[in-house]
């Protein structure tokens, strides 16, 4: 599954960035799941359980921000416990 929001300046993106973190991880503490982060460049990936959540910054060519969230259709953990983990475009 894949989400895609889009942002009008990178740090207006940057913020949203932070704020997700904060969030998910919060509740991957509170679901007491074991979890890794690791980070890549400008993007982070949370693996859980051999699945991964990762989230990206992509720059359009109309320099618009695109924050693109995306993890696997099968997994539940995902689709029912972080789905709700929305950012405020």
């Amino acid at each position: 599954m894949k989400k895609v929001y889009n942002f009008s300046n990178m740090r207006t993106a940057k913020k949203e960035i932070k704020l997700f973190y904060d969030r998910i991880e919060k509740r991957l503490n509170d679901l007491r799941y074991p979890c890794n982060l690791v980070w890549q460049g400008d993007s982070f990936f949370y693996c859980i359980h051999d699945y991964s959540l990762s989230v990206k910054l992509e720059i359009e060519e109309n320099n618009n921000y695109q924050l693109v969230l995306s993890y696997p259709d099968h997994s539940a953990i995902y689709g029912e416990e972080l789905n709700d983990l929305n950012f405020h475009v």
